[in-house]
């Protein structure tokens, strides 16, 4: 279950599981097979390379021919097609729109990938990085998925690796841990990759009571967007997020969910829900309602108006 305090909902469109829609990418439109040769390729001493093309399609693998000096991809094909390449070893890439099905692209000129290493609060563990391209400027459908810490053929010396021309923005969204299993998120969209990310923290927030029936946060610093109590039943059955706005520091769940009557937790034992975790997200200088209204509102998701969150999920 999900609740959001003090909002108002006209406007919004909530799918089944629906949350934080900014964060995904919209679905691909119609595609066909295709293949893509490489000629003139520069000399790769691993014979690594990533390829991907336009809506997330693509293959993180390509075949290297050393003899010939090409590589030959297949992949899923769409009507405005983009397609990206980069050789990590040599820290080269090509990003080239294709029309045809059966196209050849010549890798004699290519341009310089940037490698960089990111700059965090220290002792924490990465967990996931994934880095998107809009080649096309304010359209947020057409993306080249540029980066991904679970594609093999993209590790290195690095953190990320990434065109730094013929992109005009970027989507940047990562996820780390600490000793103690909390987690921070970073996410951005802007025309360059930030690399020095500051994160929300521990410092930021202090629990002065986390009963049922009465959880009492206090902010320390900045006030967040939002703040989200996760509560879970011994025999973790019931799932409740209660997402409430940085102003409503004291609440009673207890109160609050018997008071919903609600008809699925008629014959549930409610008891004994504890609190999990808590998350604190802070969305550029968006009110509460606002940050809301981008996430749920179609017209306000298309435009992408949230440049920069940082989320920090403490682990109770």
């Amino acid at each position: 279950m999900y609740s959001y305090l003090q909002v108002s909902p006209n406007n919004w469109e909530l799918l089944p599981n629906d949350r934080f829609r900014y964060l995904n990418q919209p679905n691909s439109p119609s595609s066909e097979r295709a293949k893509l040769n490489y000629v003139n390729t520069p000399y790769i001493p691993d014979g690594t390379s990533y390829f991907a093309s336009s809506f997330g399609s693509g293959s993180g693998s390509s075949m290297y021919d050393y003899a010939s000096s090409t590589i030959e991809q297949e992949y899923e094909k769409h009507s405005s097609n983009f397609t990206y390449l980069v050789i990590p070893s040599r820290q080269l890439f090509k990003i080239k729109e294709v029309q045809s099905n059966d196209a050849s692209v010549d890798l004699t000129e290519m341009n310089s990938a940037q490698k960089s290493l990111f700059k965090t609060t220290p002792n924490l563990k990465k967990l996931g990085v994934n880095l998107f391209g809009y080649p096309i400027a304010d359209d947020y459908n057409n993306f080249l998925w540029l980066y991904s810490s679970s594609i093999p053929e993209l590790h290195g010396r690095f953190d990320i690796i990434y065109p730094t021309s013929q992109i005009h923005q970027y989507k940047l969204a990562t996820t780390w841990t600490d000793a103690t299993s909390n987690l921070y998120e970073y996410y951005s969209l802007a025309d360059s990759v930030p690399t020095h990310l500051a994160f929300i923290d521990d410092s930021f927030l202090k629990v002065n009571s986390r009963s049922f029936d009465n959880l009492d946060v206090q902010f320390l610093k900045d006030q967040p967007t939002y703040y989200a109590s996760t509560w879970m039943d011994d025999e973790s059955k019931i799932y409740w997020m209660i997402y409430a706005p940085p102003t409503t520091t004291t609440f009673n769940p207890k109160e609050y969910i018997t008071s919903l009557n609600s008809s699925l937790l008629k014959h549930r034992n409610t008891a004994d829900l504890a609190l999990v975790n808590l998350t604190v997200e802070k969305a550029d200088n968006l009110s509460h309602q606002l940050f809301f209204d981008n996430v749920f509102t179609p017209e306000l998701k298309r435009k992408k108006a949230i440049g920069l969150s940082r989320k920090f999920i403490k682990k109770m």
